[in-house]
């Protein structure tokens, strides 16, 4: 019993560290003077649409592989959370859509990761995060039909949508929140994302396992997370205490490992227990367990069994 408040004490103690980390990354909201291409528009006396979700037309971009915020995009944060704040009856939920390209790492985990941080980046400007609900898209929904430089540009974003708009007999068409849309800073200004350009990577396969939230590997013969693992275990904590999701957990291990089924089992059942003590709610986490019926790879090298014995992560189809 000891053992077990021991490993609980140390699971909210890196869960605390992990939102501190979180909230550090996130930028200044007074980052000096805009770019041109993205000066900040002042809040106009905005209105949503009356029949579904009212859309601002501004996207917020992002580096390859990577979700920090650019100091570019906070004028963009700043008239955001101006519009926000002055109409909270109009739009009293923002729904943040991460996005990712297909040439890109772990596109789920990616595009929650960027959703994160900028709902992240509202809060620290002072939006109620309650009203904030981050999505992960990952590579499902591209911006454009080819794969080369262009598209992928413009597939590492968020993007924002109202929910449940107040209803509106007849919204003037010229009162509906839009800021104009800005290109990536690295982008050509006239590009057309159904233009092919001489650019960047050689196209790359769709990723094989688009449904794949995040991976957990562990040591041989071990159910015991690593550290290396808490912080995109705070990630995923974070997202699901923010929205009504089911998390499929599922334990594997390789067949040289003793007892795997019963071994994929616990490795599964400690990732439950991490995301618990994170304030996660157990109706919410399916646990599985695959035991060694599918390695992560076909080799039988030493790397290849490293990455097998793992728990992964994906979003259940079953009601939290």
């Amino acid at each position: 019993m000891r053992a077990g408040a021991l490993l609980i004490g140390l699971a909210l103690v890196a869960c605390a560290a992990g939102a501190a980390r979180a909230a550090a990354a996130v930028g200044p909201p007074s980052p000096g003077p805009p770019s041109p291409r993205q000066a900040p528009v002042p809040p106009p006396a905005a209105a949503p649409a009356a029949d579904g979700p009212a859309a601002f037309g501004e996207k917020i971009y992002f580096d390859s592989g990577r979700s920090e915020i650019k100091p570019s995009s906070y004028p963009v944060l700043d008239a955001i959370t101006a519009i926000l704040s002055r109409e909270p009856e109009r739009f009293p939920q923002l729904a943040l859509e991460g996005h990712a390209a297909s040439n890109e790492p772990g596109p789920m985990r990616l595009s929650l990761a960027r959703a994160s941080a900028v709902r992240l980046a509202l809060i620290e400007r002072g939006v109620d995060g309650a009203r904030l609900f981050a999505r992960a898209s990952g590579a499902t929904v591209p911006a454009c039909a080819h794969d080369h430089g262009v598209c992928w540009d413009l597939e590492r974003r968020v993007e924002f949508a109202v929910l449940r708009p107040a209803p509106e007999a007849e919204p003037a068409a010229s009162s509906t929140p839009v800021i104009e849309p800005a290109a990536p800073a690295d982008a050509e200004p006239n590009a057309h994302p159904d233009v092919h350009a001489d650019r960047g990577p050689p196209p790359s396969p769709r990723p094989a396992d688009p449904g794949l939230l995040d991976r957990v590997e562990f040591a041989r013969g071990s159910a015991v997370l690593m550290p290396s693992a808490l912080p995109a275990l705070d990630l995923v904590a974070g997202f699901l205490k923010a929205n009504p999701n089911a998390l499929e957990i599922g334990g594997h291990a390789t067949a040289d490992e003793h007892h795997p089924v019963e071994l994929a089992r616990a490795r599964a059942q400690a990732v439950r227990a991490y995301l618990i003590a994170c304030g996660v709610r157990g109706e919410a986490l399916v646990v599985r367990s695959q035991g060694s019926s599918k390695p992560a790879c076909a080799e039988r090298s030493a790397s290849c069994r490293a990455r097998s014995r793992r728990v992964e992560l994906r979003f259940s189809d079953t009601a939290p």
